[in-house]
């Protein structure tokens, strides 16, 4: 072996034990943890009951495609739906299911923005591929909207990665399938294009999108929407005072890779958002669970915010980055008759590369009696959300449990393997 192999393995074994210890401390992480995390949770959030949900919510992370699991896509007999089949019963049973995508889906769009007749789906690393510029060929979109998603964020550090063109195809591309973009329009102009609309049982929901950057790649005709834009807030203003959305999601691309816990400008937004009228937050980038949170409001109204949901499909092996859940947001009216989030539960899932059923990533929900894997992302999520609020694995959204006592001996027993 020559010394830049020697070298090479000694990183990898020095990554291994990192993520080995990480796991044990998953797994055996301190009950106070646990009983703090839950304590935070049950003061900030209340079951609501069956008539006081009018919309059911799942979300879930980045949607980022390697060039290993492009190869997956391509070549599975059930295509890019091999990835997250095991999630689609959630995903299809909410009213609006989103994601993060991470990338562009521009067909047959080089990495220099220029079009090529006749590409393979490849990944070859000029047309479609993963890191750093990625490019999804047009079937994933199709694998998605079969899935059962309704709004895309498209405006994230990669939204540039195949120029003004790619924007305006992946745009057009998601339109086309029914899965509504968000952060991104197709041209200069309204800033109410970069809103993505969904309608459900009467209420509106206006969806925003924000990236905090885009790799330094320019963005010559503004498609792509800012977090510190100042158009962000007042756009919430003027969706709510106009009377275009009944309630406002934002969607912020933010914060520090792999970084656990939310920054200080995570935070600064986050609250910014929220006394713009925000009634939930929902943050994706840093390719890491982060914690949520309640933000009371001078004006009496709540904010839900989420800081990080991870990575939903990647690559991406070591621990934490291969933990993720799926958010469940139940939205009622209050007495005021605002609609405002009143009830939240979450999926413990991970990406698992074990294999079993002869695919290389399948993004699965977490049990507390799985393998290795498996229970390790179960006990992380545990301990970051609490288990009162664990959803459970039933193929069905459940968000109407009025008794939380009930709710928190149910979910007391599988929280219990973590300690």
């Amino acid at each position: 072996m020559n010394d830049r192999a020697t070298t090479a393995a000694l990183r990898r074994t020095r990554r291994l034990a990192a993520s080995a210890l990480a796991v044990l401390a998953a797994l055996a992480g301190p009950a106070r943890a646990d009983a703090e995390a839950d304590a935070a949770a049950a003061s900030a959030f209340f079951p609501a009951t069956a008539e006081d949900v009018l919309v059911t919510i799942a979300a879930v992370g980045d949607v980022l495609l390697h060039d290993r699991v492009q190869r997956q896509g391509n070549g599975d007999p059930d295509g890019y739906r091999s990835l997250w089949a095991p999630m689609e019963p959630w995903i299809g049973a909410a009213d609006v299911a989103f994601f993060n995508l991470e990338g562009t889906m521009a067909e047959g769009i080089a990495a220099n923005g220029v079009y090529v007749a006749d590409a393979a789906f490849g990944p070859d690393q000029w047309v479609y591929g993963g890191y750093p510029l990625f490019n999804y060929p047009p079937i994933v979109g199709s694998a998605l909207a079969a899935a059962g998603f309704d709004v895309a964020a498209t405006a994230n550090n990669h939204a540039m990665d195949r120029r003004t063109v790619g924007v305006q195809a992946t745009h057009a591309l998601l339109s086309a399938l029914g899965i509504q973009p968000s952060g991104t329009r197709a041209q200069a102009g309204n800033p109410i294009d970069w809103v993505a609309f969904t309608d459900v049982r009467g209420v509106r929901i206006g969806w925003l999108a924000c990236a905090h950057h885009t790799n330094g790649l320019a963005d010559p005709d503004s498609l792509v929407l800012l977090c510190d834009d100042p158009q962000t807030p007042q756009l919430i203003r003027i969706l709510l005072a106009a009377g275009f959305a009944d309630g406002v999601i934002v969607t912020p691309h933010w914060g520090e890779e792999f970084e656990t816990a939310p920054n200080w400008h995570q935070r600064q937004l986050a609250a910014r958002f929220a006394e713009a009228g925000a009634m939930a937050v929902i943050g994706t980038h840093p390719h890491v669970l982060q914690r949520w949170e309640r933000i009371d409001n001078a004006d009496g109204r709540t904010t839900f915010v989420a800081y990080s949901l991870g990575n939903f499909i990647s690559n991406q092996q070591a621990y934490p980055r291969a933990y993720t859940i799926m958010l469940f947001l139940g939205l009622g009216r209050g007495a005021d008759g605002r609609l405002a989030v009143n009830a939240v539960r979450y999926l413990p899932a991970y990406v698992d590369a074990s294999r079993i059923d002869g695919r290389d990533r399948v993004v699965r929900p977490a049990l507390p009696d799985g393998d290795w894997a498996s229970k390790a992302a179960f006990c992380l999520a545990v301990r970051l959300f609490g288990p009162t609020w664990l959803h459970p694995p039933v193929e069905a959204i459940v968000l109407t449990d009025s008794n939380a006592p009930t709710q928190a001996a149910a979910a007391a027993a599988p929280a219990d393997a973590c300690r």
